[in-house]
């Protein structure tokens, strides 16, 4: 080969390695995965079926179980955390901002900073705290219909179509979600163009406590790490 053209080939060589290293990184598959948090977990607990390890990364999508004496908690951003408790389940889904959790079972217990950084969806219905600034709360999945919802600090709001119920702090709620469908009257025919259609949900208030809640574990203050109690 003539010293021209290897000369050439080098000279096109170092171009395509230019041009590869000027392209952005990004692709369909790389926004699909996007990561959500850092895990930190405690046996037996699951990220999509294989053993949560400490320190994994959490990604979009990824579904979360935990067994009878395990826990998965999940460092976020901006000092967020979720915790999933024993013998739950819940599947991440990060939209921009936002992180909506769909709690399957079990309780599921969270630490936020802003009304649209963590939201929980169970039983049709959508949970998440207001914006007046850090707030801790929690949401159990009873059965079915059935959701208890608890503010240790700052406001939580539970939405189900268009109804909204308030707990404030200190106070835990009990709300049955009716999602079997009901017999349209005449004039609800007439009126739903009027407004907004229900979908069959209904809020139903089961029960409400105030007082202090003690919730089974603590929050570290910042960004740091939090390290879960012993009895967990």
């Amino acid at each position: 080969m003539s010293p021209i053209r290897n000369r050439a080939l080098q000279q096109a060589f170092v171009l395509l390695l230019i041009a590869l290293l000027a392209s952005p990184l990004t692709s369909p598959l790389s926004a699909a995965t996007k990561a959500v948090g850092r895990v930190l977990a405690a046996a037996p607990a699951q990220v999509n079926g294989i053993e949560a390890l400490p320190d994994a990364t959490l990604m979009n999508g990824d579904r979360v179980t935990t067994g009878e004496g395990g826990w998965v908690r999940v460092l976020l951003l901006r000092g967020q955390q979720i915790h999933l408790e024993a013998q739950s389940e819940a599947l991440t889904r990060q939209s921009g901002e936002t992180l909506r959790v769909e709690l399957v079972r079990g309780r599921i217990i969270l630490k936020t900073s802003d009304e649209n950084g963590v939201q929980v969806t169970a039983s049709g219905a959508l949970v998440a705290a207001k914006d007046t600034g850090p707030a801790v709360w929690e949401v159990s999945r009873l059965n079915d219909t059935l959701l208890q919802v608890a503010a240790h600090s700052g406001t939580v709001e539970i939405l189900a179509d268009d109804q909204v119920v308030e707990v404030e702090p200190g106070q835990m709620v009990r709300v049955e979600i009716d999602t079997a469908p009901r017999a349209q009257t005449d004039d609800e025919g007439d009126d739903r163009r009027r407004r907004r259609r229900r979908g069959g949900f209904v809020l139903l208030l089961a029960g409400v406590v105030t007082g202090a809640i003690v919730l089974p574990w603590l929050f570290t203050s910042g960004s740091g790490p939090a390290v879960s109690p012993s009895g967990l």
